[in-house]
């Protein structure tokens, strides 16, 4: 399971310390929400059912209104931490949670039924944060990124590197030196921990590139190679991204199930050398891993 590390203090409001001070400072918050889920839950189906309905002074909460309110907290945090993947910048309406109690209808409710209520709301948040986002939607390499990362990255080759005509109605305009030129195609299957994750289509212009078909990549890496043999490098992307049914062969490779969904990506590289762009083609599979990015 994922670890998540415990917030330091700048991290969240200084009154919230009484909440983040009884986490375990292990990583494995969502395991803890999964076990105590069953604690609470054991706990409280032991209590006789008068205890249910008891309020301490004039209120206060009931047991049966705490369990609610807890889920109605849970939902509106997930709702605000999507906000947050999500880099909305509205402000955030807070909510008066004596109002949420009050029309709750708590104690009207069977425990069974709150009960139930708390458990899928409890595995939708495991579920959101349980998939883990790898930073594949910058401009920077698959080894690279993935380098920095605890996985094994690997990459294998569908056809080595060769000399292509380009495709009709290719996905970005070509100027015309690249279309004389042609372009050597590089097909790439990309793996995290031996999980097939992305397949990638390179098209390379060949413009003053002398060798490329027939040297080996350095670091397995095509920026690499341009890098370091060419002087090459890559300074930004442009990229166009759609969910699609994945076509047979696609879902072969990437061990998908047939017409099942897919990240699809085009992107243009452009490079510090004017006029010298590079172009891919990308189909991911997020079934286990997220593609994501972080953007300053």
């Amino acid at each position: 399971m994922k670890l998540i590390q415990k917030p330091k203090e700048n991290e969240y409001p200084a009154y919230s310390h009484i909440y983040v001070d009884l986490l375990e400072d292990d990583g494995f918050i969502l395991q803890h929400l999964r076990q105590n889920f069953i604690k609470i839950k054991k706990f409280i189906y032991r209590l006789p059912e008068e205890l249910l309905y008891y309020r301490y002074d004039k209120g206060k909460w009931t047991i049966k209104e705490i369990l609610v309110h807890i889920i109605d907290d849970e939902r509106i945090f997930s709702y605000r931490a999507l906000r947050y993947a999500r880099n909305d910048n509205t402000p955030l309406h807070g909510f008066e949670q004596d109002d949420y109690a009050l029309y709750s209808k708590a104690n009207e409710r069977s425990l069974d039924s709150i009960f139930t209520e708390y458990e899928d709301k409890g595995k939708e948040s495991i579920v959101k944060y349980k998939r883990e986002s790898l930073d594949l939607l910058s401009f920077r390499g698959f080894s690279e990124v993935i380098g920095e990362t605890q996985h094994r990255a690997n990459t294998t080759f569908l056809h080595q590197p060769y000399r292509a005509k380009w495709e009709e109605d290719f996905f970005f305009p070509l100027s015309g030196q690249e279309t004389k030129a042609r372009c050597f195609r590089v097909d790439r299957m990309r793996y995290v921990d031996e999980i097939p994750v992305m397949i990638e289509y390179t098209f390379v212009p060949n413009l003053d590139i002398p060798g490329f078909e027939t040297s080996a990549f350095i670091n397995d890496s095509l920026f690499d190679t341009l890098q370091l043999n060419y002087h090459i490098d890559v300074i930004s992307v442009q990229q166009e991204l759609r969910a699609i049914h994945s076509p047979d062969e696609i879902a072969q490779l990437l061990k998908a199930s047939p017409n099942s969904p897919v990240l699809h990506i085009y992107r243009r590289y452009s490079t510090n050398r004017e006029g010298f762009y590079l172009y891919s083609v990308l189909y991911c599979n997020t079934e286990k891993y997220a593609i994501g990015s972080i953007f300053n």
